[in-house]
């Protein structure tokens, strides 16, 4: 640390690296160090959550319909249901029709 005079040259001052402050016993008696309620260990960790934090519940969702809060899931969503069952109507209406269409594809690879 350096202190500047009036004529403008400086000079340094010696400054203690540690200070030692006396503490009357009376008073180390009464001071009470607790432990803390949460640490975190060294590095670069997650973000410690609070009590509300943990607290609240992830909602489920239906990946099928995309509802949040309903009984059901993707396997037995009654959207998705429903959609596969007029799939299945089609697919049986178009299965009678490409056994007609095979009959006359063998007919034309023998010839």
């Amino acid at each position: 640390m350096r202190s500047s005079r009036q004529d403008g040259s400086t000079s340094r001052i010696q400054v203690p690296s540690t200070s030692h402050i006396q503490v009357p016993s009376s008073l180390i008696s009464q001071i009470s160090l607790k432990e803390p309620l949460q640490v975190r260990a060294k590095g670069c960790g997650k973000r410690l959550k609070g009590g509300k934090e943990k607290a609240v519940k992830n909602r489920r969702k239906c990946n099928g319909c995309g509802l949040t809060g309903q009984s059901h899931d993707k396997r037995n969503c009654p959207k998705l249901m429903s959609m596969s069952s007029q799939d299945v109507r089609l697919t049986d209406d178009d299965d009678d029709d490409s056994d007609d269409v095979d009959d006359e594809c063998k007919c034309l690879w023998y010839i």
